[in-house]
């Protein structure tokens, strides 16, 4: 469901997005449908080298610029293969389960993330942690208002274990609640498509028409949650998306990985714990239900603070990560001397050149059209996603077969990290077609701004470190 939400988000800024989802994930091909996504099926095993090759093949068809990974078979292997196709890398890992880093951007958006799971990584990777990245669907964000007003005594209860629910904790719950609830109070059960025991579920709502209904696969989860007083539901995504909505709520965890997302929310007096699902009774889900019908105070407690922990911007906000260094790169060409004449000219530019003088325009046109005409100089325009230039970047192949790269930005495009973003495109693209020995970049030692540019990038200052002749600092790029 993150997947999707990121989708929506990224479709409601003008992109285009399709899906490439093993046979597993047929099951909620529905869901990409219903919000006009399309879809591709991969039938390798997930992570495995004929996945590689699939999804590759699937990027150069395509034409993707970004790749977003979900899933714990995608290791540091299959990551780094993947990103060497140029495209923007984003990996959702929610426990540092890749041994190393070699992702653009990670992302965990769980309340418990820490930078400690992720001290492996490339020195370009960066992190988008915590719930402020907590990607929550559009039908969600759209809900027009999530302050619930809590009743006296709680007569509406959501009951949602999960798609599957394998152990039928369903009818556990129900066999528990139903006997010792208010005359008055109703039960809605959902139930996923992927669940075994539909019929049994179905059975027994027929028994108890006048407080349980069942909804199957249920389209209005905003609505449900909105209409609940309190929910029993698993401590997986469910649990967000009500801490969203502030519905009070009791989390029983239906796996090991759920354990940090109860506890988190726990602590936080956000939610109350059932405890885990082989250890739970029936008296003690009885209990706490009760208490949680009566305490109107308790209940104020947990929608207040849950309300606060997720304020529905995830994916704006982890959108605009991305797309910040997402750079498009195409050859310089006669058009651009002009642009490229006056980006050369800036005064901050000149200032950091080794020639500080002013270049006349007669000057410029002779030597772009040299550099033109010359096969061991390739340069590029950047463009933003918007196709707005922002920026260039120049590759100089030296007698060594070594590469000396030239960036500069655009006055009003500086200071948003788009000079590393553009040097890494840059050499992805370049490396592709070319094949160097290596990358390196000539700055003077006063030039902070490019020298962190270029170490963002994965550059690091050379030994010796000076270029004497030039009073510059030499920085190679380390990644090849």
């Amino acid at each position: 469901m993150r997947c999707l939400a990121l989708a929506q988000q990224w479709k409601k800024e003008g992109c285009s997005v399709m899906f490439l989802i093993s046979p597993d994930g047929l099951p909620y091909a529905d869901h990409l449908s219903r919000n006009g996504i399309g879809f591709s099926c991969c039938n390798s095993v997930a992570g495995s080298a004929a996945d590689t090759a699939e999804t590759l093949h699937f990027l150069r068809d395509s034409g993707a610029e970004c790749i977003v990974m979900d899933g714990y078979r995608f290791d540091s292997v299959y990551v780094r293969k993947i990103r060497e196709s140029g495209a923007v890398t984003v990996l959702f890992d929610d426990y540092g389960h890749a041994s190393h880093n070699y992702s653009d951007f990670v992302i965990n958006q769980n309340i418990f993330a820490s930078d400690k799971n992720y001290t492996s990584s490339e020195r370009y990777t960066q992190l988008l942690l915590g719930s402020k990245f907590y990607l929550i669907r559009e039908e969600f964000r759209l809900w027009p208002d999530r302050k619930k007003k809590i009743a006296k005594i709680a007569k509406n209860i959501l009951l949602t274990l999960g798609a599957s629910d394998p152990d039928n904790l369903t009818m556990k719950v129900l066999n528990a609640i139903l006997p010792g609830i208010p005359d008055d109070c109703r039960v809605r059960v959902v139930i996923g498509a992927g669940n075994p025991h539909i019929g049994e579920i179905r059975d027994y709502a027929e028994k108890h028409l006048e407080n349980l209904e069942v909804f199957f696969d249920a389209k209005n989860m905003p609505e449900l949650m909105a209409w609940a007083d309190i929910a029993v539901s698993a401590a997986g995504t469910t649990a967000c998306e009500l801490a969203y909505m502030g519905t009070p709520m009791a989390l029983i965890t239906t796996s090991d990985n759920q354990i940090p997302v109860s506890n988190s929310l726990y602590s936080r007096s956000a939610a109350v714990s059932l405890g885990d699902k082989s250890s739970i009774t029936a008296d003690n889900i009885q209990e706490i239900v009760s208490d949680l019908i009566h305490n109107r105070s308790l209940r104020q407690t947990l929608a207040d603070n849950a309300i606060t922990l997720i304020d529905g911007q995830g994916a704006c906000r982890a959108i605009r990560k991305i797309t910040e260094t997402w750079i498009r790169l195409q050859p310089a060409v006669a058009d651009d001397c002009k642009r490229l004449w006056l980006w050369v000219n800036d005064p901050v530019v000149r200032a950091s050149a080794f020639n500080t003088d002013i270049i006349s325009f007669e000057d410029h046109i002779s030597w772009f059209t040299q550099k033109q005409a010359d096969p061991s100089c390739v340069q590029y325009i950047a463009s933003d996603m918007h196709g707005e230039a922002i920026g260039q970047i120049r590759f100089d192949t030296d007698d060594s077969g070594y590469v000396n790269i030239d960036v500069s930005v655009d006055p009003k495009h500086r200071g948003k990290g788009r000079g590393a973003s553009i040097i890494r495109t840059g050499i992805r693209q370049h490396y592709h077609t070319h094949k160097p020995r290596g990358y390196y970049s000539l700055i003077k030692p006063e030039n902070i701004s490019s020298i962190r540019s270029f170490e963002r990038a994965g550059f690091r200052q050379s030994t010796p470190h000076e270029d004497r002749k030039l009073n510059a600092i030499r920085l190679t790029y380390l990644a090849l």
